[in-house]
């Protein structure tokens, strides 16, 4: 956060200490699948999930999740989610 100073310039404050941490909440459209065929639908998974500004995981340990698991068994629930919109 910035503060005037006495000359009517800009000083920043301080940093956060201990106990000052704040969290904040970003909500963001990410988009749609192309079409509510399975394969548009965990494409468009595949990429949203992938993205590590989405997923903070080591990438060792979370791709064999994403491909492993979720893009297997995911895309068939959403797709009747979709379509229900």
């Amino acid at each position: 956060m910035a503060e005037n100073d006495s000359h009517g310039g800009e000083t920043l404050a301080a940093p956060p200490g201990p106990g000052d941490e704040r969290i904040g909440v970003l909500l963001v459209n990410s988009g749609t699948p192309d079409s509510l065929s399975l394969a548009d639908v965990r494409s468009f998974l595949g990429g949203l999930l992938s993205d590590p500004r989405v997923i903070e995981a080591p990438r060792a340990v979370w791709f064999p999740i994403l491909y492993g698991v979720i893009l297997r068994t995911r895309p068939r629930m959403i797709s009747q989610k979709y379509r229900k919109i």
